[in-house]
């Protein structure tokens, strides 16, 4: 091997360390500064790795779509933060909650080219929600007081991780070994040892079920089930779609997709009535506790703020957000609580004007667009297209209820969508014999 590919590799498995480091540290309270940290070393690693290799594209992010519509709305952010009467204050809002959740797109990007890769982060990330479900039941037995934020994060945070990881689960059960070696060998038969494993694997990922779905009834969320709903009915659709004009498995989705939303539904009744202990205020029961949601109120003062400014908006971060929402209200605890419009869309709107609710939406349809062009291609590629889906559906869902589109969640998002488009990329020759020589490295 030459000495600059050998170089090269070495700094390419330094960015590795980092970006995995960075994933497991990312959904526990106090590691922000670490996490940007590792984000940051794990870029200049890339570079380092680049600049070895001689091959400056080798770094760049596709498609072209996702990279300009992200870019153009991280850039109108900024210029929101550079017209607030405290720029320095917002641009550090910005940096935390826009700047290094994007470095991850193009981080694990460039990190995830094959099968090898993907399982990497994905057993990563099932370490740290081993951790993370260990904390929350632990919370139930000894719980921090009203005014300490449990270390895995707030009931908000938490549940939206658990959201945003869930399409990996898909990723994770396709990719088997038994799959690799069906596609390899064309219909001969797997050895002993191949199918061993595969179901070995098919049971990691059931019990990553599990935690999720024990995780996610603790928090006592509410939104969490029916995102898992939405998602459930998008992966069955689409798999339908790609299973082409057979469709032998018809007759299971519809089962599937049929006790799975029968399962969400009892969780969604179980959740809002564990969250009030059965006794919301003003009384009533599980209907009245969602039909009268105090999210009304916040929407209907948020798009009465919006009224009034719908072109400049009130300026960009979330305290901004605090002292202008908090202000629609008159008693304290409304003040305390009502500190943001929970609709990702009304809060891009009132922070910088209808144009940051364009241009969310644009980063988001661009990936579905990209994603969708993904289900045409090869077997891999297709898999990445159908999480990718899942992925955006699911976070998009989320965060019209509330926001949190921000630090560790915005990092996980970008670091997914990273990996997605990463194994989804069409490779050329000089992409594939770089991928050859870092497995012999």
């Amino acid at each position: 091997m030459k000495p600059n590919k050998t170089i090269s590799n070495r700094w390419h498995t330094a960015a590795t360390y980092a970006a995995a480091l960075c994933l497991l540290i990312a959904p526990f309270r106090g590691s922000t500064g670490w996490r940007a940290a590792l984000l940051v070393l794990a870029v200049i690693f890339i570079l380092m790795a680049a600049k070895y290799r001689r091959q400056a594209l080798w770094t760049m992010p596709a498609p072209a779509s996702v990279f300009y519509a992200v870019s153009a709305w991280a850039l109108a952010l900024l210029l929101g933060c550079l017209a607030s009467p405290d720029q320095w204050h917002q641009l550090n809002s910005w940096k935390g909650e826009v700047l290094t959740p994007l470095l991850a797109l193009p981080v694990f990007f460039v990190l995830t080219k094959n099968h090898r890769d993907a399982r990497r982060w994905l057993l990563v990330l099932a370490t740290g929600l081993i951790g993370l479900t260990s904390l929350a039941i632990l919370n139930q037995f000894d719980p921090v007081d009203a005014m300490t934020m449990p270390a895995f994060g707030g009931i908000g945070p938490y549940s939206t991780w658990l959201v945003t990881l869930c399409p990996l689960l898909v990723l994770a059960w396709r990719l088997s070994p038994a799959r690799d070696d069906a596609r390899n060998n064309a219909g001969d038969a797997m050895p002993d040892t191949t199918l061993q494993l595969t179901r070995k694997i098919h049971a990691c990922v059931l019990a990553a079920v599990v935690l999720i779905l024990v995780s996610a009834y603790l928090t006592a969320n509410r939104a969490i089930w029916i995102c898992f709903a939405l998602m459930l009915l998008v992966y069955a659709g689409l798999s339908i779609m790609l299973a082409g004009p057979q469709r032998r498995y018809l007759g299971q989705w519809a089962a599937l997709v049929l006790v799975g939303s029968m399962v969400f539904i009892g969780l969604f009744i179980a959740a809002t009535e564990q969250r009030f202990n059965g006794k919301p205020p003003g009384g009533g029961g599980t209907i009245e506790m969602v039909t009268h949601d105090n999210r009304g109120v916040i929407w209907r003062e948020a798009i009465a703020l919006v009224a009034e400014k719908p072109f400049t908006g009130y300026g960009y971060g979330r305290d901004v957000l605090e002292k202008t929402m908090s202000g629609r209200f008159t008693e304290p605890l409304d003040k305390a609580l009502f500190i943001q419009g929970h609709n990702l869309v009304l809060n891009q709107v009132l922070q910088i004007g209808v144009v940051g609710a364009v241009l969310i939406l644009a980063v988001f349809m661009s990936l579905i667009h990209a994603f969708s062009n993904m289900l045409r291609g090869p077997a891999l590629a297709r898999t990445a297209g159908l999480c990718g889906l899942i992925l955006v559906v699911g976070v998009f869902t989320r965060n019209m209820v509330d926001d949190f589109f921000i630090r560790q969640n915005a990092i996980l998002f970008w670091a997914i969508v990273g990996m997605l488009l990463g194994l989804g990329l069409k490779l050329d020759k000089n992409q594939v014999k770089l991928n050859s020589t870092d497995k012999s490295a």
